[in-house]
């Protein structure tokens, strides 16, 4: 009787040591995806921002040749000069609906 105990001990130790390294395995590879990510996030900010730059840039630029510049959604329209509707990005706003 005493042995069947300590051999059922012994089984539930192995088992419990099993499941702590699986979950210390898990940890580090999650770890390891968050840094992934992190630098993936971080990829893409500096992306976007770079890409605002820009847009800041021609429209900075667009500016100091006197004519007016509108975003469109899908695209940077230098079309109006005084007006203020675009017929681009009124096609624009109508694909989006």
């Amino acid at each position: 009787m005493a042995e069947t105990t300590m051999d059922a001990i012994k089984k539930k130790m192995q088992a419990m040591r099993l499941e702590k390294e699986s979950a210390f395995d898990r940890a580090d590879q999650l770890e390891h995806r968050l840094v992934e990510q992190k630098y993936i996030y971080d990829k893409v900010a500096q992306d976007v921002i770079t890409i605002i730059v820009t847009i800041f840039i021609f429209i900075l630029a667009d500016r100091t040749n006197g004519r007016a510049m509108l975003l469109c959604p899908s695209v940077v329209c230098n079309v109006c000069t005084v007006a203020k509707r675009c017929v681009l990005r009124k096609k624009c706003l109508k694909k989006q609906v």
